[in-house]
């Protein structure tokens, strides 16, 4: 009964966990990413936190067990063992590494702050919180388009559909003269008629 009550429970945290998170993409929708998260300082404490843990968890380790260091004339099996584990660590790490790029990188193309899902996967365990950001992340990318144009005033980062910047109310898109057709700013002759708008 009690493993029922425990396993609804980390169900529930986890509901909570990936609602309040929809709920801050929801909001944040829009914004560039490019500058200072304020979600990086949070990531470098938590590294710095995990670091500190893991050197006393195995100074301890070496303490108990008696093992101040390797033997010389230890047997072949104390000298591989502690290589297997170096080996398995540093393969744990190697792709904790290679899935904190991707979300990272995946993350500032959609327009989502990049340090909070990268504190999210990293530091949730279990691989919890990579399936959390694939969740959100297909959920964001069923209604948005990708923030891949910049405002020529302010530099935000603007969807390619917008006619005026949302941040510095800049005009993205001109009419052309002869068709009245919506044509980027940058163009210099019109798609539809092929009237000269750099004049």
């Amino acid at each position: 009964m009690s493993m029922f009550l425990i396993s609804t429970t980390i169900l529930a945290i986890i509901a909570a966990i990936i609602y309040a998170i929809l709920r801050i993409t929801r909001k944040n929708n829009g914004q560039d990413y490019e500058g200072e998260s304020p979600y990086k300082k949070l990531f470098y404490i938590f590294l710095g936190i995990l670091a500190v843990i893991l050197v006393f968890f195995l100074i301890g380790v070496n303490v108990e067990s008696g093992c101040y260091g390797f033997s010389l004339f230890g047997t072949l099996a104390s000298i591989i063992s502690p290589i297997i584990f170096l080996l398995m660590f540093l393969g744990f790490f190697i792709i904790l590494i290679l899935i904190g790029r991707f979300v990272y990188y995946d993350a500032k193309s959609r327009g989502m702050d990049p340090w909070l899902w990268l504190l999210v996967v990293i530091f949730v365990p279990n691989f919890i919180g990579l399936i959390i950001y694939l969740i959100v992340r297909s959920y964001n990318t069923n209604d948005t388009k990708p923030y891949n144009k910049r405002c020529s005033k302010c530099g935000s980062s603007v969807r390619e559909d917008y006619n005026i910047c949302p941040h510095c109310g800049e005009n993205l898109k001109k009419k052309c003269e002869y068709c009245g057709q919506l044509v980027d700013e940058n163009w210099n002759i019109c798609p539809h008629c092929g009237n000269n708008l750099s004049k």
